[in-house]
Parts: C-alpha cells; structure tokens; sequence
C-alpha cells in the first residue's frame, strides 16, 4: 500500500496525506510504521522467535538488513534479547 494509494482514498493528495499524518501523529509516516515494524519484531522476539523469523514477520526479505534496523532502532542486536531471558 502507497502513499498515493492512501491519498486518493480519503481524497488527499500524498503531500497533504503527509502533512496530516505529520500534525496528527508527530511523525511522518515512514517513520511511524518503522516503530511499528521495530516494536513487532521486539515481540516476536521476546516470545522466543528467531532473529530470521522476526525479519520475514515484520517484511524484511534479508534477516541481515533486520539485525542492522533492530540494532540502530534499540541500541542492541536481536540476539540480546534471547541473551537477557536466559
């Protein structure tokens, strides 16, 4: 789903999609779903599911590319939180 898709269905276009989203949420879109995505993958994790198998949940097609977001957005790689549970 795209900005522009959004846009044409409530009758926006993609820059004022944005500006609402933006005074509504304090956020920019992107930026809201990559703490949605971050904040899932932080749950997958904690109820025992591999670092791979969080990266597929939460749409990423490299587990690599997952850890390097994971790590950047918490401050700790994926597998510290199997590390912190045992």
């Amino acid at each position: 789903m795209t900005l522009a898709y959004l846009g044409a269905r409530v009758g926006l276009g993609e820059q004022k999609l944005k500006q609402g989203f933006r005074c509504m949420f304090g956020t920019t879109p992107q930026h809201f779903l990559h703490q949605q995505r971050m904040r899932r993958a932080h749950t997958l994790l904690e109820s025992g599911q591999q670092a791979a198998q969080a990266a597929y949940a939460t749409g990423y097609r490299h587990p690599s590319n997952f850890s390097a977001a994971f790590t950047r957005f918490f401050g700790y790689a994926p597998k510290a939180i199997k590390q912190r549970k045992s």
